[in-house]
């Protein structure tokens, strides 16, 4: 199929009483690609700028600034004095849940990946905003992210030494703001069963299989694409809910494949690129 993959294929699962479908294409993986190499196929993959691909690395490593600042009591207890409009135990609550998904998350690609690909498929189904989380209004968690964001660009914006910029800090925070949702409970039992099901992948002679649980589990390198644009065959049909996950896997058998998760068809995309991979 090319010189990096041999075998594709694809299925489509879904969670009784949640519209969105979730995809599941895999490829052989080269066992050498490196991160940065995902990042790279994915763009030429979906032809977008690299700029909108969040790896692990990326996230983790503008994710400091973010627990840096909310490890900071006195600005937050500034904040809210200042504004008597802010709640300042419900603001206290919303910087120790952020600051304690944002730890748990950088120490666990495999967290990291579940909580990614499970949310993708919740916001999906109900749309990106929900209206309440943890019994409280969204509204105020809302405000909460636009002022950490606010405060992370004012704080990087003039630092030499930082190697991303506003534009980087928007998509990360479009980004977290997906992980860190917090899904129903309903849909946590129901995307339980969706992690016992058999994904095939093909390795020449024969094909194999692995649950999603276990591809997630022996994840190597993750990939998020947010926002995509630059898909012609699909372009008209993508909003802020559809993102991409592309995954990077050890199975069981030693095999390292590659899983691109969606809740769009990429079919037809996958293809054309393979086709093109092999004129070249």
């Amino acid at each position: 199929m090319s010189k990096y993959f041999n075998t594709f294929s694809t299925r489509a699962f879904s969670i009784s009483g949640y519209d969105a479908p979730l995809y599941v294409h895999m490829l052989d993986s080269d066992i050498n690609k490196s991160e940065l190499q995902l990042q790279k196929l994915m763009q030429g993959l979906l032809s977008i700028n690299n700029r909108k691909i969040v790896t692990y690395s990326k996230w983790a490593e503008i994710s400091c600034i973010a627990q840096n600042l909310l490890e900071t009591k006195h600005f937050w207890k500034k904040l809210t004095r200042n504004d008597k409009n802010i709640s300042s135990s419900v603001f206290d609550f919303y910087r120790f849940e952020t600051l304690r998904s944002i730890a748990a998350l950088n120490q666990d690609l495999s967290l990291f990946a579940y909580q990614t690909l499970s949310n993708i498929l919740y916001q999906s189904s109900i749309g990106f905003g929900v209206d309440n989380d943890y019994g409280l209004s969204t509204i105020t968690r809302s405000r909460f992210s636009n002022i950490l964001l606010k405060e992370m660009i004012d704080i990087t914006e003039h630092d030499d030494k930082i190697s991303f910029d506003k534009d980087d800090l928007l998509i990360w925070h479009n980004v977290t703001n997906m992980i860190i949702c917090n899904a129903s409970q309903p849909f946590k039992q129901q995307f339980k069963s969706l992690l016992s099901y058999e994904i095939s992948y093909g390795l020449s002679p024969s094909t194999k299989s692995e649950t999603l649980e276990t591809l997630i589990k022996n994840s190597k390198s993750i990939a998020i694409v947010p926002m995509i644009s630059g898909i012609n065959s699909i372009s008209t049909a993508l909003v802020n809910e559809n993102w991409i996950v592309a995954l990077k896997a050890t199975a069981t058998t030693g095999a390292v494949v590659l899983g691109l998760l969606s809740t769009i068809a990429l079919s037809d995309v996958i293809i054309r690129w393979l086709k093109q991979r092999e004129l070249n």
